[in-house]
């Protein structure tokens, strides 16, 4: 191990002469959905976390644009749990999950959200069905997108990304790599 952060991830020098890296841990220990909790208690939590690790996990990474502002100030009434749910909804219900584009990726956010929109555009011409979606991309696009309407709404989130092993394999391979959002 090179390397290990404060989330338990690391790097590791594979050597010429390892052929693959195997992990060892198999299932997630993370809850899957986020426990109901008031918005006091959360904005506390949050000012804790800032004061702990600084604002890594809870400035924005870009400005997502009046629609989606208004978008998140509209959930603003919800609680805390609602507003993590709503956000997911409206990635699913907006977002078409689109593999057959090569990634174009970037660190600017708005053009991220820019060629994602544009890819949905044409994807709209050849297939009406879509015509309600906006966003057309690969799974780190929708990270990044979810991560960025979470931050908005106030929350400490973050994008995870590394390889995802085949169904009952611990080999992981390069070309099975993905990235999820996250809510703390």
């Amino acid at each position: 191990i090179l390397e290990e952060n404060n989330l338990g991830e690391v790097r590791v020098n594979r050597g010429k002469e390892a052929k693959h890296i195997t992990y060892s841990l198999n299932y997630s220990e993370m809850p899957k959905t986020m426990t109901e909790v008031t918005a006091d208690d959360y904005d506390k939590f949050r000012k804790g976390f800032e004061r702990s690790f600084g604002e890594v996990m809870t400035k924005p990474i870009g400005d997502i644009g009046d629609e989606l502002d208004i978008f998140i100030t509209g959930i603003k009434d919800k609680t805390p749990r609602e507003q993590v749910i709503a956000i997911q909804e409206f990635c699913y219900e907006y977002g078409y999950y689109n593999i057959d584009n090569k990634p174009r990726d970037t660190d600017n956010f708005e053009e991220r959200l820019a060629i994602m929109e544009g890819r949905m555009d044409d994807l709209k011409s050849a297939k009406p069905e879509l015509s309600r979606k906006k966003y057309a991309g690969i799974c780190t696009d929708f990270a990044t997108l979810t991560t960025a309407l979470l931050r908005k709404a106030g929350f400490v989130s973050g994008i995870a990304s590394g390889f995802v092993t085949e169904e009952g394999s611990t080999v992981v391979k390069a070309d099975r790599t993905h990235a999820v959002s996250y809510v703390l």
